[in-house]
């Protein structure tokens, strides 16, 4: 449409705009989604372009593609994919608009780091929502919750599971020895196999999944399990035992579902179809 000449005579072609002498080509776009699209053509030193913004990027990066223009274009990806640690939620939404499927996953798994609130009860509420279906955004819930359960399952199977107990020097845990303790903190039995830790230590854990359910990522596991010390004061200032042993064997169990969370979270994320 722009390499067409215009008619030899302009103004006397009914329906033609001709503004200074320049044939003037009419687009369906709205008039900011242009600018944005034409900042966008040049790098910001030429432009002297104000900060990144996702207003009106999903129709900046329409018109791109529809007029092929390819730098303009790839601006436009980065900018949300820069926008991602921030306005997670946001991207997603313009993700779903432009059919970028990668993008949506990658805004799905940011999500993440928020704590987890059903939508319904949700505050937030990005422009773009009222463009996508509801569906999109149940997935997105669903998606938060199963990762909730599985960092739920991680915390029992690795911190709760005796079986599995992480040795240290060859050393169990405190809280998995009954004896060497100074006050009533050590671990019980019940019959001859089954090895009950103690009720500070079930607490704590308790409260460790009470903040995966809310935030399931593997860097709020590790945290919450770290906090032992606040949680755990009363036990660490009247048993030595506990004192001594606890920080390291936290440490490593800390780091364990740490990686569990984040593997499980990322094989879950691989198997969502957003778009």
């Amino acid at each position: 449409m722009f390499v067409f000449p215009p008619p030899t005579d302009a103004t006397l072609v009914e329906g033609v705009d001709v503004r200074n002498g320049i044939h003037v080509v009419q687009l369906t776009e709205p008039g900011d989604a242009l600018q944005k699209l034409l900042f966008l053509c040049y790098p910001p030193a030429v432009t002297n372009q104000p900060p990144d913004t996702l207003d009106g990027l999903h129709f900046a990066y329409g018109a791109a593609d529809k007029y092929q223009i390819p730098n303009a274009r790839d601006n436009i990806l980065n900018t949300l994919s820069n926008a991602n640690k921030t306005d997670p939620y946001r991207v997603f939404a313009i993700a779903c608009i432009l059919g970028l499927p990668d993008l949506a996953r990658a805004a799905a798994g940011e999500t993440l780091q928020d704590v987890r609130v059903p939508m319904s009860f949700n505050a937030y509420s990005a422009p773009e929502y009222k463009l996508i279906s509801a569906d999109k955004l149940l997935q997105l819930e669903q998606f938060h919750w199963e990762c909730s359960m599985d960092a739920v399952i991680a915390v029992q199977t690795i911190c709760l599971n005796p079986d599995d107990a992480i040795l240290i020097d060859g050393k169990d845990a405190p809280w998995w020895k009954s004896s060497g303790h100074d006050h009533d903190c050590g671990a019980s039995w019940m019959g001859d196999d089954e090895c009950i830790p103690p009720k500070w230590y079930q607490q704590h854990m308790n409260t460790v999944k009470e903040a995966v359910k809310l935030r399931p990522n593997g860097e709020c596991a590790s945290d919450a399990v770290l906090d032992f010390g606040t949680n755990c004061s009363d036990v660490l200032f009247k048993c030595r035992f506990c004192a001594r042993g606890s920080p390291a064997h936290m440490a490593a169990l800390a780091a364990a579902l740490r990686k569990e969370v984040n593997r499980v979270n990322e094989q879950t994320l691989a198997s969502q179809q957003f778009i």
